[in-house]
């Protein structure tokens, strides 16, 4: 039998050891003029943390991300036409990779 001191520190080890995670579930990029596009990325987890958060689709950093209470959405804009569809959100705690839809 497991004494409760000993129960207590296996239980803080465990949480000590889960890292926040962050869940794209949906990234849409949309052209709103030539050379201008809206970006919508939906999710989980989608919090900025101390340091700012380095978010790029086909290799071009978002700019002026807004992030909504609750982090589940964050809204962008891009200036130049991503490469490809492939992005990366990095929030510093945590990061996911995926496929937008252009």
């Amino acid at each position: 039998m497991i004494d409760p001191a000993r129960k207590w520190k296996e239980r803080q080890k465990l949480l000590a050891s889960r890292k926040p995670q962050v869940r794209v579930d949906r990234c849409v990029v949309t052209e709103v003029e030539k050379g201008n596009y809206d970006v919508v990325i939906e999710g989980f987890g989608l919090r900025p943390a101390i340091t700012p958060p380095h978010i790029t689709v086909g290799g071009v950093p978002l700019e002026q991300a807004k992030f909504e209470q609750g982090g589940r959405r964050v809204t962008a804009v891009l200036r130049n036409r991503p490469k490809d569809d492939q992005f990366i959100v990095d929030l510093g705690y945590a990061r996911a990779e995926g496929h937008a839809r252009l």
